[in-house]
C-alpha cells in the first residue's frame, strides 16, 4: 500500500461522522463488519447496498475507498473511484487511487512528471497534517509515507494503548509485512487469527507472508482455508495459482484460475497466472502464448511483459524478445529487467571456441578432430557460425587420412512461428577427395504444443552423426567411409508434441541415398518425461529406434590383397528399444555436471547394450570464458550381423574439451 491508504482512512472517518443517510441495515452491517476487519462480510454487505440504492449518499464512495484500502484492486473496484470521485470529499485524492489501480491491471502506463509532483506535494502536505495527531495517526501517516521503522514504532505505541482495536492491528501487521519483518509480521496476522478465527482477509494476507518466507506449503494450506471462507474470491485464488506455480504444480495453478468467475478469467491477471503456471513447467511456447493475452488485455503489466521477454529467449525469438526489452527499458520499471538483459546478451552475444575430441572403438579404429568456430548475430534474428575443422583417421593394417575443413552455418528466426537453416562448406582430404557439403532445414511452430520440421543434406557419411547418437552403432564405425569417399544426400521429417506438461513425444524418419549406390533409412519415436522443480534436473524417456540399409556396404580395401573393412554398419533391419535417463544440476555456482545413462536391447538378437554419458562445465572467469569435458562410454554384449546372426562385442570410448569465450 502508499500514501493514500492512510488518506483514504481519514475520509472514511469523515464519512461516518457527516453522513447521516445511508442505504439501509445492509450498509451499516458492514460498517460493523469493517470495525471487526471481517473484510469479506464487510464487501457482501456494501455490495448489497449499492445494489440496493447506488445513488445513496456516501455509499459508493466509502465502498471505493473501503476496497481500495483492502487490497481489492481489480476492475470493481476501479468503476467506483472514477465513479464516486467527481462527488467526493476530495475528487484529487480518488482519482490518483484510481489511477494507481489501473496501474496495477496494467491499463496504465508509468507516472508522468506532473502526476509525480502532485503525488508528492499531496503526500506531503497529509503528513504535515498528521504530526500533531495520535500515534495511530502518526504511525499511519509515517509508513504511508515510506518511513516503516519510524511509522511501526508509533502503531506499535499505539497498539498497546488500545488492544481491542483489531483494525489498528491490521495496519501494524500490514506494516510490518511491508517493512520485510516477516517473522513479526507472522505472528502479529496469527494474534488477530486467535481474535477472528478462520478470517479469510487475515488467512489470506497470512499466506502472502508465508510465501515471502518461501514457505509455500503453508501459504499453500493458509489459501486452501482462504477459499473455503471466501469461495471464487479473485485475490485468494489468484495468489493461489502464483504459489502453485512456484511449487511447479501447474495443474492446480490452472485449476485456481478455473475456479475463478467467468469474467475474472478472462482478466490480464488471469492470463498472467496460467502464463505462470507453464512457465514454471518449462512450458515457454505456451506461457509466451498467454502472457501476449495478458498484454492484450492490460498492456502495461509489467511482469508479463518481463515473463515473455524470457520465454522468447528460451524460444530463440531473439528479435521479439529484443523488441520487447528495448520498449520496456523506456518505460518506469519495477522489477529487475537486468536479468533478461543479462540472459539475452547470454544467448546472444558473440562467441569464439575451440574443440579437441576424439573418438575410438575396438575395431582399432580412431578419429581425432580439433576446430575452431564463431557466433554472432548481425541483427537479433540471425545468427551465423563460421568453423574450421582438422580431422585424423586412423585404422590399424591403414593408412592415415587427414582432412580440413570449413563451413558456414545460418540460422534464422524472423518469426516466433518459423525458423530457417542453411549451411555450406568445403571438405579436402588427403586421400584427393574434395566434397562440398550443405544443406537447408526449416521448422514450424503452429501451436506451441506442435513443433514440424524438414530438412534436406549433402554431406561425407563420416560425419552422418555425432558418436552416440542413437541405436547401437553408428552408422560409420571404421575409416572405409573416408576411404571410399562416401557422401550421402538425406531428407529427414520430424515432429515434436507436447500433450501434457513435463511431456514430450518425438518423432523423426531419415531416408538417405549413399553415393556408392545404397540406400539407408531410420526412424525414432521417443516419449520423455522431465520432472519439474527438482535439483538436479531430471528427465526419463523412452526410444523405439529402427535402421536398416538395402544393400551390405562396400569394403574398403586400399591395395590389392590387403586388409579390407566395410565402409559403414550396414544391417538390413535393426529395431532397439532404449531407456535413459539424463541429470544435470549445479553442486556450485560456478560448475555444471550431468549426466546421461542408457540401457539399449537389440530386438532381433536379445543383445543389450549400455552407456554412459558425463559431462563438467566450469565457469572459469564468470559466464564470459567457459571449458567444459564430456565423456562418452559404450558398450554392448551382442551385435547384429547382416544376416541377422549374433555378432561379437563391441565398444566405444569419445571425449570432448570445449573452451568457449563469450565477447
Amino acid at each position: 500500500m502508499n500514501w493514500l491508504i492512510k488518506l483514504g482512512t481519514f475520509l472514511i472517518l469523515g464519512l461516518l461522522v457527516s453522513r447521516k443517510s445511508w442505504a439501509g441495515s445492509d450498509f451499516e452491517q458492514g460498517l460493523v463488519f469493517e470495525k471487526n476487519i471481517e473484510i469479506y462480510k464487510a464487501k457482501a454487505s456494501f455490495q448489497k447496498a449499492l445494489a440496493a440504492d447506488r445513488e445513496a449518499p456516501g455509499v459508493a464512495e466509502h465502498t471505493a475507498w473501503f476496497l481500495f484500502l483492502n487490497g481489492f484492486h481489480d476492475e470493481e473496484c476501479l468503476v467506483l473511484l472514477k465513479q464516486a470521485g467527481p462527488k467526493s470529499q476530495d475528487p484529487v485524492a480518488m482519482g490518483m487511487a484510481a489511477r494507481q489501480v489501473e496501474r496495477e491491471l496494467g491499463l496504465r502506463g508509468a507516472m508522468t512528471e506532473a502526476e509525480k509532483t502532485e503525488q508528492k506535494s499531496f503526500q506531503e502536505s497529509h503528513l504535515q497534517k498528521a504530526v500533531m495527531g495520535s500515534d495511530a495517526e502518526r504511525g499511519g501517516a509515517l509508513v504511508d509515507g515510506g518511513k516503516l521503522s519510524e511509522g511501526i514504532r508509533f502503531l506499535e505505541e499505539a497498539v498497546k494503548r488500545d488492544p481491542e482495536n483489531l483494525a489498528l492491528q491490521l495496519k501494524l501487521a500490514r506494516a510490518l509485512y511491508w517493512n520485510g519483518q516477516l517473522k513479526d509480521a507472522d505472528r502479529a496476522y496469527a494474534a488477530l487469527l486467535k481474535r477472528s478465527p478462520g478470517n479469510p482477509a487475515l488467512l489470506l494476507e497470512k499466506a502472502l507472508v508465508a510465501a515471502s518466507e518461501n514457505d509455500f506449503e503453508r501459504s499453500r494450506s493458509l489459501l486452501v482455508a482462504a477459499e473455503k471462507g471466501a469461495p471464487g474470491d479473485r485475490r485468494v485464488l489468484l495468489e493461489r495459482a502464483r504459489v502453485e506455480s512456484m511449487m511447479y504444480d501447474r495443474e492446480e495453478a490452472l485449476d485456481a484460475v478455473n475456479r475463478m468467475s467467468p469474467q475474472d478469467q478472462e482478466s490480464g491477471s488471469a492470463w498472467l497466472a496460467r502464463g505462470r503456471a507453464d512457465h514454471s513447467r518449462g512450458q515457454f511456447a505456451a506461457a509466451a502464448e498467454s502472457y501476449e493475452k495478458a498484454l492484450e488485455k492490460a498492456p502495461h503489466l509489467e511482469e508479463a511483459a518481463h515473463r515473455l521477454s524470457e520465454c522468447r529467449i528460451r524460444r530463440g525469438n531473439m528479435g521479439a524478445a529484443d523488441e520487447l526489452i528495448s520498449d520496456w527499458q523506456k518505460r518506469e520499471r519495477g522489477l529487475d529487467w537486468a536479468m533478461r538483459q543479462d540472459l539475452y546478451a547470454e544467448m546472444a552475444d558473440p562467441r569464439m571456441g575451440a574443440e579437441f575430441g576424439s573418438y575410438s572403438n575396438s575395431l582399432q579404429y580412431l578419429e581425432l578432430d580439433f576446430g575452431l568456430y564463431g557466433s554472432f548475430r548481425p541483427i537479433p534474428e540471425v545468427e551465423i557460425h563460421p568453423s574450421v575443422v582438422n580431422s585424423l583417421f586412423q585404422q590399424i593394417g591403414f593408412s592415415n587420412i587427414d582432412r580440413q575443413g570449413g563451413s558456414v552455418e545460418v540460422n534464422a528466426r524472423p518469426d516466433d512461428w518459423v525458423s530457417v537453416s542453411g549451411n555450406i562448406g568445403l571438405n579436402g582430404y588427403t586421400n584427393d577427395w574434395l566434397s562440398p557439403v550443405g544443406g537447408v532445414s526449416a521448422e514450424f511452430f503452429p501451436v506451441h504444443w506442435l513443433d514440424l520440421g524438414l530438412g534436406i543434406n549433402y554431406f561425407d557419411l563420416i560425419d552422418f552423426q555425432p558418436p552416440f547418437g542413437v541405436g547401437i552403432y553408428d552408422l560409420v564405425t571404421t575409416i572405409g567411409g573416408v576411404g571410399n569417399k562416401v557422401s550421402s544426400t538425406q531428407g529427414t521429417l520430424q515432429g515434436r508434441l507436447r500433450p501434457y506438461a513435463g511431456w514430450e513425444l518425438f518423432a523423426r524418419t531419415r531416408l538417405a541415398s549413399l553415393s556408392d549406390a545404397n540406400t539407408f533409412q531410420d526412424n525414432l519415436v521417443e516419449a520423455a518425461y522431465e520432472f519439474r522443480g527438482s535439483q538436479p534436473r531430471i528427465r526419463a524417456a523412452y526410444d523405439y529406434y529402427y535402421m536398416s540399409v538395402l544393400n551390405p556396404a562396400s569394403n574398403y580395401q586400399p591395395s590389392p590383397g590387403g586388409p579390407a573393412t566395410g565402409a559403414y554398419y550396414s544391417p538390413s533391419a535393426l529395431n532397439v528399444n532404449s531407456w535413459k535417463l539424463e541429470v544435470s544440476g549445479r553442486p556450485v555456482e560456478w560448475v555444471e555436471m550431468g549426466g546421461e545413462g542408457y540401457l539399449y536391447n537389440v530386438m532381433e538378437n536379445g543383445g543389450f547394450g549400455q552407456a554412459v554419458f558425463l559431462f563438467t562445465k566450469f565457469d572459469l572467469d564468470g559466464s564470459d570464458n567457459t571449458l567444459r569435458l564430456d565423456g562418452r562410454y559404450f558398450t554392448q554384449n551382442r551385435g547384429l550381423n547382416r544376416d541377422n546372426t549374433p555378432g561379437g562385442s563391441f565398444n566405444a570410448l569419445n571425449f570432448l574439451l570445449t573452451y568457449e569465450h563469450r565477447f
